[in-house]
């Protein structure tokens, strides 16, 4: 007998981590809308840390082009609505600190950006 051969790839039946602790990708510097200010229409913001590494996870590409955006809508529901200035794209539902099915998981996918940051161009 060979012994089971692991996947060292494989990430397990991982369970979800209640409170702060499964924000392992969030910067220190960021300013997390939700978390540590109320999202507001016209603020400037751009995902975070965690919202691009969930985009990667799933495959989905990132409307922002790296660039900043405004929030046009703020929903009821703990997501808003975001005019990404890069693409002129609206999307919608970016997750402002909303409460899952369970009532565990918390995602902050968006940060504010200040007025004086390094923006790149528009394209």
């Amino acid at each position: 007998g060979s012994g089971g051969n692991r996947n060292p790839d494989g990430m397990g039946d991982g369970q979800a981590v209640d409170g702060d602790l499964g924000l392992v990708l969030q910067n220190p510097g960021e300013r997390l809308i939700g978390k540590h200010v109320r999202p507001r229409v016209g603020m400037l913001v751009a995902i975070s840390s965690q919202g691009l590494e969930r985009r990667r996870e799933s495959g989905r590409c990132d409307p922002s082009r790296g660039s900043v955006g405004s929030i046009v809508r703020v929903n009821e529901n703990w997501t808003a609505d975001v005019e990404w200035h890069a693409t002129g794209q609206v999307r919608q539902g970016y997750s402002c600190g909303c409460v899952a099915r369970g009532g565990k998981t918390r995602a902050f996918h968006l940060i504010t950006v200040p007025p004086d940051a390094v923006l790149p161009p528009y394209a």
